[in-house]
């Protein structure tokens, strides 16, 4: 397969009239060439989104996994730029989520072979249950439990390995701890659904036990000229990796500025937390292990506080640029950070040799196609 780019973006930053060859499931060669000689072509070619934080959307919920639902949401984060997405579970009762997380293995494997087409699942995301009450936004805290690792792999189902990020509350007794054993096996433990004070946060990134926060400003102790919190250690601390919810609803746009130019470009994740009810009309659902109202295509609970996302990543990716920032840095915020912090190999690229999980975009930054993993999908 040869895809004609008229602007690829590749780590140097966007090249003109780029022909980038795709064999089997990797990028095979980059380079000058016109539209003539290639069988697909895009005005904007980037790294495939890659989605750390995602529950599910058009009825299809990670946490009560239904075959043909899983399937139709898969195609469509692809057609919407995703191209790899953790499959997000928050907090229910622990077999609840052992069977969601036996689920999520069974899609990884079949992935493999070529089943369930569209986005692939990179692995899990545990929102929970490790987090305090005083910060459980929409989560049940009836299904919240005290961070040991018997708890954690009594959740996983036996399979563990997939679990690739985990949102704990560092303040809860043990949570330190845990968080450097889950760390040394790999797992990213994020800072999340927290009342933790700066000195708390700072005790636990300096432990190395935390490297990350969840939805930053969702869900946390907000920042205080006295008290500066989670928030306030994160943003001074350059190990810090946060997510950030671009869709103008969970954060206003003068704050993701504040953000951005504390962290820096490469310490933002770009995420949706887009849950089960995204995308379905309005009325009142279950989902999430919580009721979730629908109430003119936002996500609400029903003491009126919001309940996930409604959109997807690239609603984020088109928010960020219309706030003037360079697009390469937008799409790497969306792509190639969390694929850095994560630690998956090929992706989050555009070179020899790398994964081709790509995504197509037209001059106004919408979704044309994708590539995954040398598959086409169309928007």
């Amino acid at each position: 397969m040869k895809i004609f780019a008229r602007r690829l973006l590749t780590d140097e930053g966007f090249l003109t009239d780029q022909v980038v060859t795709v064999e089997k499931d990797r990028v095979a060669a980059i380079a000058p060439g016109t539209m003539e000689e290639t069988s697909l072509v895009a005005d904007i070619l980037t790294p495939g989104l890659l989605d750390k934080h995602e529950h599910g959307a058009m009825g299809f919920d990670a946490t009560h996994p239904d075959e043909e639902k899983c399937r139709a949401w898969l195609k469509m984060l692809a057609e919407h730029g995703v191209t790899n997405v953790l499959y997000t579970l928050g907090s229910g009762p622990i077999e609840v989520t052992a069977n969601a997380v036996r689920f999520a293995a069974r899609v990884m494997e079949e992935q493999k072979s070529g089943g369930f087409p569209g986005a692939r699942v990179e692995g899990v995301h545990l929102e929970g249950p490790f987090l305090n009450p005083v910060r459980k936004g929409a989560m049940n805290e009836k299904n919240f439990l005290p961070p040991t690792m018997e708890n954690f792999l009594a959740l996983c189902g036996g399979h563990e390995e997939i679990v690739r990020a985990i949102t704990i509350a560092p303040e809860m007794e043990g949570a330190i701890a845990l968080g450097k054993q889950l760390e040394g096996m790999g797992i990213r433990v994020q800072a999340g659904h927290t009342d933790a004070t700066c000195a708390q946060a700072q005790a636990a990134f300096e432990a190395g036990a935390f490297t990350g926060v969840t939805h930053f400003y969702n869900a946390a102790r907000p920042l205080n000229q006295r008290e500066p919190g989670v928030l306030g250690a994160a943003l001074l601390d350059d190990r810090v990796t946060c997510e950030a919810i671009c869709d103008f609803v969970h954060v206003a746009p003068e704050m993701l500025r504040v953000l951005i130019g504390l962290k820096g470009t490469r310490r933002v994740a770009v995420i949706s937390d887009s849950v089960s009810t995204a995308g379905l009309p309005d009325g009142v659902y279950y989902g999430g292990n919580h009721s979730v109202v629908v109430k003119g295509g936002l996500n609400f609970t029903e003491s009126g506080g919001i309940a996930g996302g409604a959109k997807q990543a690239d609603t984020g990716v088109k928010n960020l640029v219309s706030l003037g920032y360079d697009p390469a840095e937008v799409f790497r915020m969306a792509s190639t950070v969390p694929a850095e912090y994560l630690g998956i190999a090929g992706l989050g690229h555009v070179r020899v040799g790398a994964r081709a999980c790509l995504a197509a975009w037209d001059e106004d930054y919408r979704p044309a196609f994708a590539i995954v993993d040398g598959g086409a999908e169309r928007a």
